[in-house]
Parts: C-alpha cells; sequence; structure tokens
C-alpha cells in the first residue's frame, strides 16, 4: 500500500500473487473465501515461493514479503493475528475501562477484526453499522467503504486483559466443584465457522454514491456479489424472475440489471479483468451484476429507503418463490446447458439436482445481505460504462465535478481523473 492509496481508501487491500505468478488486489471478504484450511495443503504452501510476474515481489515462509528496493511501499502494512491466548485467558469486555452503553451489541455471526495500531484490541466492523431484521432477513450496513479494519475507538468491543481483574471461566462455578478447568478456543474452528458465514452465503450489495442528474432526479449504481456456493447462479435468470414477478410495471432496478465487465484493479488502470491461462491465451474478461436505481426529483427524499425496499425485495422473492429450481433448470437448458451437464455428471438423479438447486438458492437468499456504502464507481466498472452512466444517465457531457471522488476512488482534486471526450470502450483484444 502506498500513501497515494490509503488517503483515498479507507477500505483494506488485500494483494494476493498466485502461483503462477499473476496477482490481483483482493477485499478481506473475498480473501477470507479463497483462504485453505486443510493443514496438509497449508504445509504445502508453506513450501512455495511466490514471485509475481513483474519480479518486484516475492514471498516464502521464511523471509515474508521482499520488495525489490526500487519498489517498497510508502507504507509497509503488516496484518497483526489474533494475540494468543494463555489457556486461563478469555477476550471478554473490560467494565471498568469501557462504558458498555458505548458498545454495539455484538452477535455470534459477526467479523471481528485486529486493529493494528492498537495490538490486542478487537474492532466491530463498519464505521458506522446499523441492522435491520426481520423474520426473513438480517441486513449488515458497512458505510463508506469500511468493510474491514477501522480506526476509531468508540467501535472497540472487546479487549485481552491480564491483570488480577481478568475474567476466568471456572467449570466448578456451575458445577458446584472446587476443581477449576478453563477452555481454550479452537482458533481453527472458529476461523471456518466465520468464513461459512461472512463468505459462503451471504450476497454482498456495494452502492455508489447518490448522484444528481440535469433534472434533478436521483440516481445509484449499485454491484451484486453472489456468494461462490451460487456459482451458477446468472443475472439473466434473475432478472427473468424478476420481470416476470412485476409483469408489465418493471422498474428501473430490475430492467436495468445485467452483467459488467470489472477493472482488474479497483480504482486502478482502465484494464479487463483476466487471467492468463495455461496454454496462453486470456481467459474471459471477469464480470459482476449491476443495477442502477433511480427516483425522480419528487421522491428523492425517499431515495435511500426504496432502494432498501428494492434489494429487500430481491430475497423476498428469491427465499418464497415456489419452483424457482425447475424454473432455473429450463432457463439453464436453453442458455447454460454445460452447467446442467456438469451436475448431471455429478448427480445422475435429476431430482436431487433439483434440491441442490432450492437449497442453495433459498439458504443464499435467507442469510444476511451485507450492504456497502459510497462505493466509488471505478471500483468495478471500466471507464467507458462510467461515461456511459454519466451521460445517458445523468445526462452530462463532462464529468460532475462534485462528484469526482465518488466516480474515481484514486482521483484527487481531478488528478488521474480520464479526459471524458477521449474515452472509449476496450475490446476483448485490450
Amino acid at each position: 500500500m502506498t500513501n497515494t492509496f490509503t488517503h483515498y481508501s479507507r477500505e483494506l487491500y488485500f494483494h494476493v500473487i498466485y502461483e503462477d505468478g499473476d496477482s490481483e488486489d483482493l477485499s478481506a471478504l473475498d480473501v477470507m473465501a479463497l483462504m485453505i484450511t486443510d493443514p496438509n495443503k497449508i504445509d504445502q504452501a508453506k513450501q512455495k515461493q511466490y514471485v509475481n510476474n513483474a519480479g518486484t515481489i516475492s514471498y516464502n515462509e521464511v523471509k515474508g514479503v521482499t520488495y525489490v528496493e526500487s519498489y517498497k511501499p510508502d507504507i509497509a502494512v503488516r496484518l497483526l493475528h489474533l494475540p494468543s491466548l494463555k489457556s486461563s485467558e478469555l477476550i471478554v469486555r473490560n467494565p471498568k475501562e469501557t462504558s458498555t452503553e458505548d458498545l454495539p451489541s455484538l452477535k455470534s455471526s459477526e467479523l471481528i477484526v485486529c486493529n493494528p495500531k492498537e495490538t490486542g484490541k478487537l474492532e466491530y466492523v463498519g464505521t458506522s453499522r446499523d441492522e435491520v431484521s426481520n423474520k426473513n432477513e438480517s441486513v449488515s450496513i458497512n458505510q463508506d467503504e469500511s468493510v474491514s479494519f477501522n480506526q476509531g475507538k468508540s467501535d472497540t468491543v472487546s479487549s485481552t486483559n491480564t491483570d488480577s481483574n481478568s475474567e476466568k471461566t471456572n467449570v466448578g462455578a456451575s458445577t458446584g466443584s472446587n476443581d477449576s478447568k478453563s477452555f481454550r478456543l479452537d482458533m481453527g474452528k472458529f476461523k471456518g465457522q466465520m468464513e461459512s458465514v461472512t463468505a459462503a452465503q451471504s450476497v454482498k450489495y456495494f452502492q455508489s454514491a447518490a448522484f444528481q442528474s440535469v433534472d434533478q432526479s436521483t440516481y445509484r449504481i449499485v454491484f451484486i456479489q453472489l456468494p461462490n456456493v451460487l456459482w451458477y447462479f446468472k443475472v439473466g435468470f434473475m432478472k427473468m424472475v424478476l420481470e416476470n414477478i412485476y409483469n408489465d410495471d418493471v422498474p428501473l432496478w430490475v430492467s436495468s440489471m445485467k452483467d459488467i465487465f470489472i477493472r482488474k484493479q479497483a480504482h486502478g488502470p482502465n484494464q479487463l479483468s483476466r487471467k492468463k491461462k495455461n496454454n496462453g491465451d486470456m481467459s474471459y474478461p471477469k464480470t459482476t451484476i449491476a443495477l442502477t436505481h433511480k427516483v425522480t426529483r419528487a421522491a428523492s427524499t425517499l431515495e435511500s429507503h426504496s432502494l432498501n425496499a428494492a434489494l429487500a425485495k430481491i430475497h423476498t422473492i428469491f427465499t418464497n418463490t415456489e419452483g424457482l429450481n425447475e424454473a432455473f433448470h429450463s432457463w439453464s437448458m436453453a442458455n447454460q446447458a454445460g452447467v446442467i451437464t456438469f451436475f448431471n455428471n455429478k448427480e445422475p438423479n435429476m431430482q436431487k439436482v433439483l434440491e441442490k438447486f432450492d437449497k442453495d438458492i433459498k439458504t443464499v437468499f435467507k442469510s444476511n445481505r451485507i450492504i456497502n456504502t459510497n462505493t466509488a464507481l471505478d471500483k468495478y466498472m471500466l471507464d467507458w460504462d462510467i461515461k456511459q452512466f454519466v451521460a445517458n444517465d445523468l445526462g452530462y457531457s463532462h464529468w460532475p465535478h462534485d462528484k469526482i471522488s465518488s466516480i474515481f476512488g484514486g482521483a484527487n482534486s481531478g488528478s488521474n481523473v480520464p479526459d471524458f471526450d477521449n474515452v472509449q470502450e476496450l475490446t476483448l483484444n485490450d
């Protein structure tokens, strides 16, 4: 990470280097989804040397990260591990140091992360976090793209306490015995539980800032990341179901739903995200789902409520509509027959395949939805797609000056902003 990067974004990215030398920047949750937990595979990985294709960064288990001299970052960020706990210690709230009125309630499904500036402190995820719950859903909202690390002390919910006032767990206290036995937290199992909650099931939404068009309507772009368990679930089917439900009164956020090519690096150069195959060919560019939400000037004060209702509607429909598995099978036969062939080869019993589709869809859309706000458009969108949104939806023939930082996350006072008139669409050969 560099000063220029950390100055413009509070989101933490991991620079991931693969065995073949390819590298990319991923969010903390994306990294968690990739992490291996098999001890044998971890041991194998520790024996290897990782070097990016440019030869500027290398890593091995003994030396750690090594940079070529001229490529050292301005600020080296070292992620601290959770402090190792002695058998007699628990991570507890210290009522003498922290007012309970300042503490948000922490549920078992919420992510806890280390604060690199205060060793031993654990923090609640999100600069400001609201939760909305009903019997079918739970929503986690992270503002200012603060999915990972935070720096405010007001969000600190737990600390490691080793003095005489430390709370200890005493089995004898509940059994009447004087024999004392402490508990040890199984960190491997704990990490696995965190991964399953945060990555394996949740739909992640990345909302842009609100943009005013020339006619004073309010627009917002929303990017959708489905969890890996629904890798086969495509935007074409999602859109078809929603259009069917809305019938003749389809809102823009449904009709605009589509796959877009994404940037190779968030807020980075205007390049397609793709990897080189073993045969030397480039893979098809990576995509993500995007939609456009709009309200007119008269309803501008209700825009946020309208958008939340739209996202909730998606989860309600895909949780409560019967027959989606059969509809998805029929749609896939016409649009992605290879997916059906793949599942048929693994499981010849079609009924069991249909049951898998039903279980996967309902599990994902019943789970927590994670909402990230104030996402700069160039986190995912390429320059041409951004220009089309600004020109066709907002009605401008130039970048709106008061929204530069909401469009280009790495820009400052107009620097690193492409010339509007010169932006061209990339081809698959670029």
